[in-house]
C-alpha cells in the first residue's frame, strides 16, 4: 500500500489531499498503542486516515477480540481472510466519505496457489488478493452494495520484486524504510515493536530488499543478516521451490510471499 501511494505521486496526482487512508485492526485500541501507525501515516503526508476495528460479535455476547491470539498454537500457517475483510469494511468508509475508489495494494504473485490442492481446489492461501477474487469482489460491491464505488489493486500488474524496486528508491526508503513492518508474528512488548526475522514473510522481504538496497541497510531492517542464520535455509529452499527432506512436492508457504521464480 505505501509503494501504491507513491505510484500514485509519481503519475502527478496530489496525495495529501485527493486521498484518504484506511487502516482496519482486529485488535481494541491498536492505532493508540503504536508508535509505527500515526509514523507512517505522517510519513505518506496524506492528511485524513479512517480508522476501523474489526470485532466481530460473538454467540456469547462481547466480541472476538483476541481470539486468533489465543488459540495461536492450532492456527500456525494459515489467518482469516484478512484481504477480503479489509474490503468489505473499506466500503462502508469510503462510501461515508464520498469516495469512488478503493485502491489497495495487492501483488501480482498472489495469482498463484501453494502447490497443493484440496478435494482437486487448487489452495492459494493469497486468494482473497487474487485478481480472480478482485474481479467478484468487485462486482458484488456494484451490483449489492454500491453502484458508483469501484474496488482495485493498483499493483495488480507488479511482481513483489517490482514493487520492492520502487519502495528501495530514496525518496520512499528516505519515507518508511525504517517505520514499516510487514511481519505477521513481529516481537512485540509495551516498549518496541521487531519483525520476527524468523518467519517465510520476513525472509521473502529480506530477499526482496537484498536485491535493491545496500546490505547494510538491509540488514538493518530486520537486526541481522538473515542470510547467515543457519535456522532460515528450509525457509529459503521453500521460497526457492527446493524440496525439502522426503517431501515429494515443492510447497509454497502459506504465508504472502511471492513465487519461487521471483
Amino acid at each position: 500500500a505505501l509503494t501504491l501511494v507513491e505510484l500514485l505521486r509519481d503519475s502527478g496526482l496530489d496525495c495529501s489531499t485527493n486521498c484518504i487512508l484506511f487502516h482496519l485492526s482486529d485488535e481494541l485500541g491498536e492505532w493508540l498503542h503504536s508508535w509505527r501507525l500515526p509514523a507512517l501515516h505522517r510519513a505518506t503526508e496524506i492528511q485524513r486516515c479512517i480508522r476501523a476495528e474489526f470485532l466481530p460479535p460473538s454467540r456469547r455476547g462481547g466480541n472476538l477480540a483476541g481470539v486468533f491470539e489465543e488459540n495461536d498454537a492450532q492456527l500456525i500457517d494459515t489467518a482469516p481472510p484478512w484481504a477480503a475483510m479489509v474490503a468489505f469494511s473499506a466500503v462502508l468508509a469510503a462510501a461515508s466519505s464520498g469516495c469512488a475508489y478503493i485502491a489497495v495494494g495487492n501483488e501480482r504473485s498472489a495469482n498463484f496457489g501453494n502447490g497443493i490442492s484440496w478435494l482437486g481446489i487448487s489452495v492459494n492461501h493469497q486468494y482473497d488478493k487474487s485478481l480472480e477474487w478482485e474481479r467478484l469482489a468487485n462486482g458484488y460491491i456494484r451490483r449489492y452494495l454500491q453502484a458508483r464505488l469501484w474496488y482495485f489493486s493498483g499493483l495488480v500488474r507488479m511482481w513483489g520484486v517490482e514493487i520492492a524496486e520502487r519502495f528501495c528508491r530514496e525518496d520512499a526508503a528516505a519515507r518508511y524504510l525504517s517505520l514499516f513492518i510487514s511481519c505477521n508474528t513481529p516481537q512485540l512488548t509495551n516498549t518496541h515493536s521487531r519483525w520476527c526475522a524468523a518467519c517465510p514473510k520476513c525472509a521473502f522481504v529480506f530477499l526482496l530488499l537484498s536485491a535493491w538496497l545496500p546490505s547494510a541497510r538491509c540488514w538493518s531492517v530486520f537486526g541481522d543478516n538473515l542470510f547467515e542464520v543457519p535456522q532460515l535455509l528450509p525457509v529459503f529452499r521453500a521460497l526457492l521451490g527446493i524440496k525439502g527432506e522426503g517431501s515429494r512436492k515443492t510447497i509454497k508457504p502459506l504465508e504472502c510471499v511471492g513465487t519461487p521464480e521471483e
